[in-house]
């Protein structure tokens, strides 16, 4: 295969702290090795077998983006952010029918869309008073929308996200940074949407896995933020 990978993006600087940021790009998705080997194997999770599909074919991705951002502070930002994506042969994992039970397996379908809008923000709480100046709090969050467009292979739902697309993730957390730089402490938090892992075949309903939230409290070494330049972040 040869395919041309265009892409273009456009830094407008609104402000000395605010910027607009447009892109498209062109890029692609190859098949990974065990989704075109034939050759058998156990999924570590359920444990049905899975065989790869050598018919598989690359897919090809449009991608276009906006964003706004804001730098109110140094190591402090407020973003906002929508995009859209068209895939042409999406490779997706899906349940098959064999003898006796059920298998796993790749095909493409024919294509599918995926919208959404996405915010961060990064802020230090020290406006909030002067003791709570070594804190920061950073979140982020993505909401989208995906729909398949089936191809010959006769799927059970035809009308249903993207293999692996949640509807929504959020992460979040605080930072902690120790008044003489000594050490930092962050608790982070993720959550991601209920999202199909296996698409049903011939009958079979898809296979979902749920929504789990995460929580962790991680100590380390602090990395010292340094002030930026607005106009460097336009010209990179």
């Amino acid at each position: 295969k040869t395919d041309l990978l265009p892409s273009l993006a456009v830094n407008i600087a609104l402000t000395s702290a605010q910027n607009l940021r447009l892109s498209a790009t062109q890029t692609l998705s190859r098949p990974e090795y065990r989704e075109l080997s034939p050759v058998p194997y156990f999924e570590q999770v359920g444990l049905l077998t899975t065989f790869g599909n050598p018919g598989l074919r690359r897919a090809l991705i449009q991608n276009y983006d906006a964003r706004w951002e804001w730098f109110p502070n140094p190591g402090e930002i407020l973003s906002l952010g929508i995009f859209a994506k068209r895939f042409d042969d999406p490779i997706e994992k899906v349940i098959v029918q064999q003898a006796g039970t059920s298998a796993l397996s790749y095909v493409n379908a024919n294509g599918a869309n995926n919208f959404g809008a996405e915010i961060e923000v990064r802020k230090n709480l020290g406006f909030l008073g002067e003791s709570l100046l070594p804190v920061s709090f950073f979140a982020n969050s993505t909401v989208m929308r995906s729909r398949i467009e089936p191809g010959s292979e006769v799927l059970t739902n035809d009308n249903r996200p993207m293999v692996g697309q949640s509807g929504y993730i959020v992460n979040g957390g605080f930072n902690y940074l120790h008044p003489t730089g000594r050490f930092n402490v962050t608790a982070l938090y993720n959550v991601a949407g209920r999202r199909i892992a296996e698409a049903g075949a011939a009958g079979l309903p898809d296979t979902y896995e749920e929504e789990r939230h995460v929580g962790a409290v991680e100590p380390g070494q602090p990395q010292r933020l340094q002030p930026v330049d607005v106009r460097e972040l336009v010209v990179g």
